[in-house]
C-alpha cells in the first residue's frame, strides 16, 4: 500500500487529549478502590516476592509460573510497590493511566487505520470517528473488571503492548517488504508483540489478525505479494508458540486446566457458542454485568442457539465479504481473539464467562462502528448523528462509573454478585472473610454456613467456619468443622494446624500432636513447631521441645515463644544456655507481650 501524501496527514493532538481524559474521568470511583479478596489477596497481601524491583523480586518476577507468565506486568506492579508501599490507590492509580494510555493507542490506530481506507476523507470527520470509536471500546462497562481490579493489571499491560504492536503493523504495511524501513517496524512490532505475551498471553492469536488486515483493508496479499507478506509473520508466530507453551505450563502449575471428568468433551464443544454470543449480547446492552458469572447455562438450549448465533452470523459476513469487508474481517478478528477463553478448554469457576476477557477481544468491533460512523457522516446529518453518539456514550460512561463502585471493597463485590445469583456459593464464602476481618464474626459464620448450604463438598467454607467459631471461643464447634473439611479434601496443610490448636483447648493433647505431627509432615511452620514444643514439654520430652524449637527459630529468629520455650526447657535439664534464650526472647518481643513481667521476674532470680 502505497504511503499516505503529507497532506493527509493530520495531527490530532486534541482528540488524542480528550480520549485520554474522559476516559480517565468515567473511571475515577476506581482510585478509592481497595485490595478485594478475589485473587488480590493471594497475589499482593499474601505475596512478599513482586514488593520492589531488587534482584530477588526480579528474580522471582521472570521465574514465577502460576496461572499466568506475565514479568512484565509483575515490574509495573513491583514500581507500584516501590512507589506506594501497599497503598491501594496507587494500584489504582497506575491502572487507570494504563487504560487511558490504551485507550490513546487505540485512537491512534483507528485514526491511522481509517486514512489508510478511505485517504480522500475529511481530517476533521476521521478524527470524529476514531475519536468516538475509541471512546466506545474504553469507557464500556465491560472494560471495569480489567481496570477496576488490581489483579488484572496484567490485561491493561498487555493490551498496551499490543496495541504499540498494531501501531508499527500500519507503520511496516506502508513500507516494501525487504527495505530497511520495512526490517525496521517489523522489528519493533515484533518486540512490542514479545513486551503484550510477557504481560499476559492473552493476544497470542495475534498473527492471524494480522492476515486479515494483510486482506483488507490494507490490501498486501496477492500475486508476487503473499509469500513476502506470510515470511514476515514468521517471528509473530515463533513467539506465538512460546506464548502457547508458557501459558500451559503457567496453568498446569496453578492447577488452573479442568480435567475431561470435570469439563467433558460436550461443554467444550457446546460452550464456546453460548460464550461468543454472550460477550456480543452484553457488549450490546452492557447491564447485569457480574464480576462471577458462577453458573453454567441449564440445558443444551442456550449453547444450541449461541452456536446458531455465531454460524449464522459467519455464514452471512463470508458470503457477504465483497460487500462488507469492515464487518467480515471485524467478526472474524473477533472471532480468533476470543477463541482461547471462548470455553475450549476451562480453568478457574468462571463457567459461563468473565467481564475481563472482552478487554482485548472487543477491539474489532468498536473498529467496526468507527468504520460506520465514517460511513454514515457521507449520508446522514451530521448534527443528529452526532447527537446519537454523544448519547450512546454518555450512557455508557455513567454505566461504567456505577460499575466501578462495585470494585470499592470485598463487601460491596460480593453484595453485587449475591444480589444477581443468590444461589452462589463461593461469594458467600468470600463475603464471610471480609466480614470476619471487620470483626463481624456472627455475620460470617452466617455466610459460611450459607456457602455451604450451597455447596456441601467443598472444604475451603468449612475450614473459615472452623477459624471464625474458634475466634468466637467455641473450640469444639471449630474442632468439627476443621474435620468435616479434611474429610472433603485430606490433602490439607493448614487444616490440621487449625484442628490441633482448637483440640488444645479442648483438652484433647493427643489429637492435638497427631495433627501438629501431620501439619508439620506437610509444610514447616514456626508457630507449629511451638506448639509441639509444648506438648513435648508437658510430656517430659525436654530434648523433642528444643528440637522443635530450634526449628521454629530456623524458620523465624525473632518468634518470641520459641526463645521462651526452649530456654525453658533448656533451664529444666540444668542447662544454664537457657537464661539466653529468656534474655533473647526479652529483646524480640513486643513491648506489650504478656510473658515479659514474668520472664523478667524469673531471670531476676
Amino acid at each position: 500500500m502505497a504511503p499516505l501524501a503529507p497532506a493527509a496527514r493530520p495531527r490530532p493532538a486534541l482528540q488524542a487529549a480528550l480520549v485520554a481524559g474522559l476516559t480517565f474521568a468515567a473511571f475515577l470511583p476506581a482510585l478509592s478502590g481497595r485490595f478485594v479478596n478475589w485473587d488480590d489477596d493471594t497475589n499482593f497481601l499474601d505475596n512478599p516476592h513482586y514488593r520492589g524491583l531488587g534482584v530477588e523480586q526480579l528474580k522471582w518476577m521472570f521465574t514465577d509460573f502460576f496461572g499466568h507468565y506475565m514479568p512484565l506486568t509483575w515490574l509495573t506492579l513491583g514500581l507500584d510497590y516501590s512507589v506506594w508501599g501497599m497503598n491501594p490507590f496507587g494500584y489504582h492509580l497506575t491502572s487507570l493511566l494504563l487504560h487511558a494510555a490504551n485507550a490513546v493507542l487505540f485512537f491512534l490506530f483507528l485514526h491511522g487505520l481509517l486514512r489508510r481506507v478511505r485517504p480522500d476523507e475529511d481530517p476533521r470527520r476521521l478524527g470524529w470517528a476514531a475519536t468516538a470509536g475509541a471512546l466506545l471500546f474504553s469507557i464500556h462497562p465491560l472494560r471495569v473488571e480489567s481496570v477496576a481490579w488490581i489483579t488484572e493489571r496484567r490485561d491493561v499491560t498487555s493490551l498496551f503492548f499490543f496495541l504499540l504492536t498494531l501501531l508499527a503493523y500500519l507503520r511496516l504495511a506502508d513500507q516494501a517488504p525487504g527495505t530497511a524501513p520495512h526490517r525496521k517496524w517489523l522489528a519493533l512490532a515484533s518486540l512490542a508483540f514479545a513486551a503484550s505475551l510477557f504481560s499476559k498471553a492473552t493476544g497470542f492469536t495475534l498473527p492471524a489478525v494480522l492476515l486479515l488486515l494483510d486482506a483488507w483493508p490494507l490490501r498486501r496479499l496477492g500475486p508476487g505479494r503473499t509469500s513476502a507478506v506470510l515470511k514476515e509473520k514468521i517471528p509473530f508466530a515463533l513467539l506465538m508458540g512460546v506464548a502457547v507453551l508458557l501459558t500451559l505450563r503457567a496453568q498446569k502449575e496453578a492447577g488452573a486446566l479442568y480435567t475431561m471428568e470435570s469439563y467433558p468433551l460436550a461443554k467444550s464443544l457446546g460452550m464456546p457458542g453460548y460464550r461468543v454470543s454472550f460477550y456480543v449480547a452484553k457488549s450490546l446492552l452492557p447491564l447485569s454485568l457480574s464480576p462471577l458469572y458462577s453458573n453454567s447455562p441449564a440445558g443444551l438450549l442456550p449453547q444450541i442457539l449461541g452456536w446458531a448465533f455465531v454460524l449464522g452470523v459467519t455464514g452471512l459476513v463470508l458470503l457477504r465479504r465483497a460487500a462488507m469487508p469492515a464487518a467480515t474481517v471485524a467478526w472474524l478478528s473477533f472471532g480468533i481473539l476470543i477463541s482461547p477463553i471462548s470455553g475450549i478448554i476451562q480453568g478457574g469457576v468462571h463457567f459461563s464467562a468473565g467481564d475481563r476477557y472482552t478487554y482485548l477481544p472487543c477491539l474489532p468491533f468498536a473498529a467496526l462502528a468507527a468504520g460506520g460512523l465514517l460511513a454514515a457522516a457521507r449520508r446522514a446529518p451530521f448534527r443528529e448523528l452526532a447527537g446519537g453518539t454523544l448519547a450512546v456514550l454518555l450512557t455508557l460512561g455513567v454505566l461504567t462509573w456505577r460499575q466501578t463502585y462495585v470494585w470499592r471493597d470485598s463487601i460491596s463485590l460480593w453484595n453485587h454478585v449475591l444480589a444477581l445469583d443468590p444461589g452462589a456459593w463461593l461469594p458467600y464464602n468470600n463475603r464471610g472473610t471480609a466480614k470476619y476481618e471487620l470483626g463481624d464474626v456472627d455475620g460470617a459464620i452466617r455466610d459460611y454456613q450459607a456457602s455451604i448450604a450451597a455447596r456441601q463438598d467443598w472444604e475451603k467454607p468449612w475450614n473459615n467456619l472452623g477459624v471464625a467459631r474458634a475466634g468466637r471461643g467455641d473450640p469444639a464447634g471449630a474442632v468439627a468443622a476443621f474435620t468435616r473439611s479434611l474429610e472433603i479434601q485430606p490433602e490439607q496443610t493448614n487444616a490440621y494446624g487449625y484442628r490441633a490448636l482448637s483440640r488444645l483447648k479442648t483438652g484433647d493433647f493427643r489429637g492435638a500432636k497427631a495433627d501438629l505431627d501431620e501439619a508439620l509432615r506437610r509444610s514447616p511452620s514456626a508457630r507449629y513447631h511451638v506448639k509441639r514444643a509444648e506438648l513435648r514439654g508437658m510430656e517430659g520430652n525436654l530434648d523433642g521441645a528444643i528440637a522443635d524449637c530450634s526449628a521454629a527459630l530456623a524458620l523465624d529468629p525473632k518468634d518470641a515463644d520459641a526463645w521462651t520455650s526452649r530456654g525453658m526447657a533448656r533451664l529444666q535439664k540444668g542447662d544454664p544456655g537457657g537464661a539466653g534464650d529468656l534474655q533473647r526472647a526479652l529483646e524480640v518481643a513486643p513491648p506489650n507481650w504478656p510473658p515479659r513481667a514474668r520472664i523478667e521476674a524469673l531471670l531476676r532470680r
